[in-house]
């Protein structure tokens, strides 16, 4: 078992570094539904961003006044996590270090790309209320980045969808701790605190792929299968 384990994991190191080899692992990850994702959400943000909403809420008898580009975060955010998963993931188990680097670029590069298309787009369509936009999709990312990481792709989309619920449905808009805790996507970005909320989502969900993706975990999933 070691010895074609240390086979493989010398065949992909040079692959790792190889244009073909890159192409099959972009294949792998299926990235057309994350691209349509994203494009989708671009073009109604885009187009109706602004448009206002009115949700049932469960503390204002008038209901809950929200924007799309509150919500569309949501779709971004799973969106990256999602473009994170591989078909290749036994193989890539192989080359830890060579995979580990690849992964971790690709993530950076996904979340920069979404991050710049979502706030042109939004800017377009509701001008100043991109920024809301933006740190919504930092913090949902990281908490579609936390649920892949605990219970797998097929089921972290779960996740954004019980932390947005409280905000959109329950949250107060007072901006005041504790409620901030689960009302930041609600809030008007020019409230710092449902800003350090959002970082503080992103970066442990960074931490948790960081953790996923170790050459170590992947040594550790190696054995166990």
């Amino acid at each position: 078992m070691r010895e074609s384990v240390n086979r493989v994991r010398t065949a992909l190191g040079p692959l790792s570094r190889d244009r073909s080899y890159l192409i099959l692992r972009l294949r792998a990850k299926r990235l057309g539904g994350p691209v349509t994702a994203l494009a989708l959400s671009a073009v109604l943000g885009g187009i109706w961003g602004a448009f206002p909403l009115v949700l049932p809420s469960f503390t204002e008898d008038s209901g809950k006044q929200t924007t799309l580009i509150e919500l569309l975060p949501l779709l971004t955010g799973a969106a990256v996590a999602l473009s994170c998963r591989s078909d290749l993931s036994a193989f890539e188990d192989a080359a830890p270090r060579e995979e580990a680097r690849l992964q971790r670029w690709h993530l950076l590069s996904a979340t920069v790309i979404a991050a710049l298309v979502q706030y042109v787009s939004f800017s377009w369509g509701a001008g100043d209320l991109a920024q809301t936009g933006l740190r919504n999709y930092l913090g949902f990312l990281g908490v579609s980045l936390i649920a892949a990481t605990l219970i797998g792709y097929e089921k972290f989309w779960v996740a954004p969808l019980v932390i947005a619920f409280p905000a959109f449905f329950i949250g107060s808009t007072s901006g005041t701790f504790p409620s901030v805790l689960w009302s930041w996507p609600t809030l008007p970005a020019t409230n710092t605190t449902s800003w350090l909320v959002a970082a503080c989502w992103l970066v442990c969900g960074a931490v948790s792929f960081l953790f996923r993706t170790s050459p170590r975990v992947s040594r550790l999933r190696m054995r166990v299968n």
